[in-house]
């Protein structure tokens, strides 16, 4: 539980949103990580793979590339790992996406990384 009159900001990667946002200054080298928590709405014993699309300029890892859910409501934690060189080569923006990926669905979540001067 988080109590809102105790904080004073929130970066945006920081929120359990489904996206993912990132700000980072330009041509910055950075590694950034954001942790999110999920909950299975499907069938039970449901495993998913990662699968990440981003440009070049970009790394990204996820922790545990899969999630193996037993139950249904139940909630997993992974983590999304940015090695970001170069600060977007000139770019004020660069999109790509994560997506989970079973048997039977797909949940793709959007990622933003975001260059400020």
């Amino acid at each position: 539980m988080v109590a809102c009159q105790s904080i004073k900001s929130i970066q945006e990667k920081d929120l359990n949103y489904p996206s993912i946002t990132v700000t980072l200054g330009a041509n910055t080298t950075a590694v950034v990580a954001v942790e999110r928590t999920v909950k299975n709405v499907g069938e039970a014993n449901a495993t998913y793979f990662s699968d990440i699309g981003m440009p070049s300029g970009v790394v990204v890892r996820v922790f545990p590339p899969v999630l193996r859910f037993t139950s249904v409501n139940q909630e997993l934690k992974f983590s999304v790992v940015f090695n970001i060189m170069g600060g977007g080569g000139g770019a004020s923006a660069v999109q790509g996406y994560l997506n989970w990926v079973s048997g039977r669905r797909e949940v793709r979540s959007p990622i933003s990384i975001i260059y400020k001067n």
